[in-house]
C-alpha cells in the first residue's frame, strides 16, 4: 500500500492530466510548472547550491556538506523533453548527493519550445560531460545521473563520448528511465488504469516531437534498445510498478544485461514515473534515494584522506584546507597558518576562487571576510579571537582522495573503478522487487 505522502506525485501526475485535457486549455509558464514539480521534494538539509555555466550551459552545483570533492554526480532532469529545469530538481538531487556524499552537477539542456529537438540536448550533455572532464575530474570520479527522459541522456550522452573517443564515467543511476522511443511497452497497456497520465498516445506524441518528422526512433544513438551499450559501466535502475514506463526499464535491463553489463533493475510496487520527486517527505522516496547511493557514506566511512568540503560549524586549525567549489573543481583554494587558531571556525562555507588574505585584528574578537572581485563568487568569513594571527592565501594543490563508494565496482576504461567500493561482486545482474 502506497504511503499518504507518496500519493502526492499522483495527485501532481493527476492535476497535469486535467489541466491538458481542458478544451481551453492555455499551458502555464514553464517557471509555474516547474515551481510545482519541484515542490513535490522537501528540502534537504546541509546542502548549498552554487549556480554556475558548464561549458556554456546552466549548472547548478549541489554540495552537501562534508561531501568529498573529488567526485561528482553528474545529474540531467527529466520533463519529457518539455518540462524540468536545474531549479524543478535541485532538491530531488540534492537528496541524492547528500545521500551519496559528494558533489552533483546539474545542468540543463534546452528543451522543445527553445529548439530542443534532437539532438540538442545530447550535444548539450556531451558539452556539460567534457566541461566537467576538463576541470580536471577523473572520469573514473563520475557517475551520470537522470530520472524519465534525462535517464536516457544518462545512457545516450555516454554513446555519444564514447563515438567521440572520450573516456566514459562509471556509472549510470537511472530513475524511471525512457528507452523505448517507439512506445511499444505491453506497460503501457498493463498499467493504464494505474498511472494517470503517460498513456500510449501521450507519450508517443512527445517522442515524435522530439525526433522530429525525419527522426528515427530505431537509431542506435538516439534509442538505447538498439545501441551497442557494451563497455558501458554498471546500470542501476529504478521504476515505479505502476507506471506505464515500467517496460521502458526492463527493457534497458535486458539489453544491458545482454550487452555484458553489470546492471541491477528495482521495482518499487505502488510507485508511479520519477515517485523519487517526493524525496524527503514519502518514504518509498528516501528509500529509494538511499538505495540508489549504495551506501550510506556516513563520514566514518570516507577515509580519513578524502578532503571534504566545511561546515560553518567545523573548527580550523594550524593547516586546515577548504576546497572551492567552483573552479577549478580539484584544487583547494584555502589554507590557514600559522599555529595560533585555536577557537576560529568557518562562517560561511560558500565557495571562493580565489581568496585573498585577511589579517585579524589584535585588539578584539572581529568577523572579517576576504576580498574578492571576480563576479559570482563569494567570500570566505571567519571568526577568530582577539589573541590569534591569522591569514588566509591562496593555494593551488591537488585535493587528492583514497577510497570512496559507488553504486557497483566494475572495471573501466582505465582500469578499476575507484567511483565506490562495494561488497557486489562485479558480475551480478539481478532485478527485484522492493517491499
Amino acid at each position: 500500500m502506497p504511503s499518504k505522502q507518496s500519493e502526492e506525485v499522483k495527485r501532481h501526475w493527476i492535476a497535469a492530466r486535467l489541466a491538458g485535457d481542458r478544451p481551453d486549455h492555455e499551458p502555464p509558464d514553464t517557471e509555474s510548472a516547474n515551481d510545482a514539480w519541484g515542490s513535490l521534494t522537501a528540502e534537504p538539509r546541509g546542502v548549498d547550491y552554487l549556480e554556475t555555466d558548464a561549458g556554456g550551459l546552466p549548472a547548478m552545483w549541489v554540495v552537501p556538506r562534508h561531501s568529498a570533492i573529488d567526485r561528482v554526480l553528474l545529474c540531467m532532469h527529466g520533463g519529457g523533453f518539455i518540462s524540468g529545469s536545474i531549479y524543478s530538481h535541485r532538491k530531488m538531487f540534492g537528496h541524492l548527493a547528500k545521500a551519496t556524499g559528494t558533489r552533483a552537477l546539474l545542468t540543463g539542456y534546452r528543451l522543445l519550445p527553445e529548439g530542443g529537438g534532437y539532438p540538442v540536448p545530447v550535444d548539450e550533455g556531451e558539452a556539460a560531460y567534457r566541461w566537467l572532464l576538463d576541470q580536471g575530474t577523473e572520469p573514473g570520479h563520475i557517475a551520470f545521473a537522470g530520472d524519465s527522459v534525462g535517464g536516457w541522456l544518462a545512457i545516450t550522452v555516454q554513446l555519444r563520448a564514447r563515438a567521440r573517443g572520450l573516456p566514459l564515467p562509471a556509472a549510470a543511476l537511472l530513475m524511471s528511465p525512457v528507452s523505448d522511443l517507439e512506445v511499444t511497452g505491453e506497460s503501457y497497456d498493463a498499467n493504464s488504469g494505474t498511472d494517470p497520465l503517460f498513456h500510449r498516445d501521450f507519450v508517443r506524441e512527445l517522442m515524435r516531437g522530439f525526433l522530429g518528422p525525419a527522426g528515427d526512433p530505431r537509431d542506435p544513438l538516439a534509442s538505447p534498445l538498439h545501441a551497442d551499450l557494451a563497455g558501458l559501466g554498471p546500470v542501476y535502475i529504478q521504476v515505479g510498478g505502476d507506471e506505464t514506463l515500467l517496460d521502458d526499464a526492463r527493457s534497458l535491463d535486458e539489453h544491458a544485461r545482454k550487452a555484458g553489463l553489470d546492471t541491477t533493475l528495482d521495482v518499487y510496487p505502488g510507485m508511479l514515473h520519477t515517485f523519487q520527486m517526493a524525496a524527503g517527505r514519502a518514504p518509498e522516496a528516501d528509500d529509494a534515494i538511499r538505495t540508489m547511493a549504495g551506501c550510506r557514506w556516513t563520514r566514518s566511512q570516507i577515509s580519513s584522506t578524502v578532503t571534504r568540503s566545511s561546515s560553518s560549524s567545523a573548527p580550523i586549525g594550524p593547516g586546515s584546507r577548504w576546497c572551492s567549489g567552483r573552479m577549478p573543481l580539484n584544487k583547494c583554494v584555502a589554507t590557514v597558518a600559522p599555529a595560533s587558531t585555536a577557537g576560529m571556525t568557518w562562517s560561511n562555507v560558500a565557495s571562493v576562487w580565489p581568496t585573498a588574505a585577511i589579517t585579524p585584528s589584535s585588539t578584539s574578537s572581529r568577523t572579517a571576510s576576504s576580498a574578492c572581485s571576480r563576479s559570482g563568487a563569494k567570500v570566505i568569513m571567519a571568526t577568530w579571537p582577539a589573541s590569534s594571527s591569522v591569514r588566509t592565501e591562496s593555494r593551488s594543490g591537488s585535493c587528492s582522495t583514497a577510497g570512496s563508494c559507488a553504486p557497483q565496482r566494475a572495471a573501466d576504461r582505465n582500469g578499476p573503478s575507484r567511483w565506490m567500493p562495494s561488497t557486489r561482486p562485479s558480475s551480478t545482474n539481478s532485478v527485484s522487487a522492493r517491499t
